[in-house]
């Protein structure tokens, strides 16, 4: 098993973005004062939105390299005693007319209930994201990400002011 001694205090938990180009997983034991420490990341190219910008359709081998590395992922949380695994999806799934087929499939093969996020919940995660590593102190800042297929552009003052997702 690849987890190491835990105390009963602490928590696995794994979080996992199914996007547009790649599957990304994030272990992490929290600890009881909310620290964590990260047990492994890891990311797999699958290519989920190859050919949907044309007739908003996930391709079936799309979903057969996202679901098999999904699995994988889901497996790996497993070994390391992960309580919990926090899987979402993006624009992919989001604008895919046979989304449903997807999620259930996830459900079925992959054992993972899986959430599709809005674009503007999409911008919220990256802002808190970048903003727990970058002090901003009374500066302005504006972070952009640029994925797969939807950009999100997020304006900050001292709180957050904007969101845009496309």
């Amino acid at each position: 098993m690849a987890n190491s001694k835990k105390s009963s205090d602490e928590r696995v938990v794994s979080f996992m973005d199914i996007g547009t180009n790649s599957v990304r997983v994030l272990l992490v034991r929290i600890n009881p004062n909310h620290s964590y420490a990260t047990l492994t990341q890891q990311k797999e190219i699958v290519r989920l939105g190859e050919g949907e910008f044309i007739d908003q359709y996930l391709q079936p081998a799309a979903m057969d390299r996202a679901i098999l590395v999904c699995r994988k992922f889901a497996e790996l949380s497993r070994s390391y005693g992960a309580e919990e695994i926090v899987a979402i999806t993006t624009s992919a799934a989001r604008d895919a007319i046979n989304q449903a087929d997807f999620l259930r499939r996830l459900r079925r093969e992959a054992g993972l209930d899986v959430r599709v996020i809005s674009g503007k919940e999409e911008a919220r995660l990256i802002y808190l994201g970048v903003s727990s590593g970058v002090h901003l102190g009374d500066k302005q800042a504006a972070f952009i990400d640029v994925g797969g297929g939807s950009t999100e552009v997020i304006a900050v003052t001292r709180r957050l002011t904007t969101i845009s997702a496309r």
